[in-house]
């Protein structure tokens, strides 16, 4: 009879989740091999893909958006064709009639300078009209959509006793290729992706609670309070120092306080 197995070593053996607090990783991607591929023709469809991967310390829940030229290819939808996405259709009716009595508001404006001849009273009411449209345009930004084909979300776990890698996926975007243009015979494009997600740093310290700051006591105190500096944490976001202050209250007492630094 033979046994066989399969085992880790003692030296990569980890005994708690606090041995992981250590590195300043988060997320870690890029785009897969040949996805997208370096030349496609044109009414071609083709993908877009992403190594994601969590080398933290804690889980990571946020999305990836691709940016693209959208005069040379598009993101498709669920029929293979380009996706036709328009933020405002999904706003809701208050928003709506803002944005149409904003595009009111200017068209006014235009009609009124159509009939003026004055330059000062035009200028006036084009900035005006500058005025309104970013008005609308914050408004826009003010409602967070995200395109259902341009953006995919993600949630990662951290690296922990359980996994030690941490977690990974793979982003897939599906795309189509449109005419390079009657006089090109091929254009160069650029894809970038943007990650946007919500991160933890965690580090326990234990500190002193220095009571006798002007040292009057005949008695050696239990410790005494010190600038402490600290080490990676398994986070993009690191605490980097803490410094301790025992403020005198004037009543026998005295106030902690501690001056946190963040890199």
């Amino acid at each position: 009879m033979f046994l066989t197995g399969c085992g880790m070593s003692s030296s990569s053996l980890y005994r708690n989740n606090e041995e992981f607090w250590e590195g300043s990783d988060g997320l870690v991607f890029d785009f897969v091999d040949e996805n997208p591929p370096e030349m496609v023709f044109e009414d071609t469809p083709f993908s877009v893909a992403l190594d994601v991967a969590n080398q933290g310390a804690h889980t990571l829940t946020g999305f990836i958006t691709l940016s693209i030229e959208e005069d040379y290819m598009c993101l498709v939808d669920d029929n293979n064709e380009c996706s036709t996405f328009d933020a405002v259709d999904v706003y809701t009716t208050s928003v709506k009639d803002r944005i149409e009595s904003y595009y009111a508001e200017i068209d006014s404006y235009s009609a009124t300078i159509a009939a003026l001849d004055d330059d000062d009273e035009i200028e006036n009411l084009k900035d005006k009209i500058q005025e309104v449209r970013k008005n609308i345009e914050a408004l826009k930004d003010s409602v967070p959509i995200a395109h259902p084909y341009k953006t995919k979300w993600f949630s990662l776990e951290g690296k922990s006793i359980f996994n030690y890698n941490g977690g990974t996926d793979v982003l897939e975007y599906k795309a189509k290729a449109k005419s390079a243009g009657r006089l090109s015979e091929e254009h160069e494009v650029t894809v970038v992706a943007t990650a946007c997600y919500d991160y933890t740093t965690k580090w326990n310290q234990e500190i002193c609670i220095d009571t006798d700051i002007n040292k009057m006591n005949i008695f050696e105190g239990a410790c005494e309070a010190t600038d402490i500096s600290l080490t990676s944490q398994g986070a993009p976001l690191t605490i980097t120092k803490i410094e301790s202050h025992m403020i005198p209250t004037g009543t026998g007492y005295i106030r902690p306080m501690f001056t946190i630094y963040v890199q």
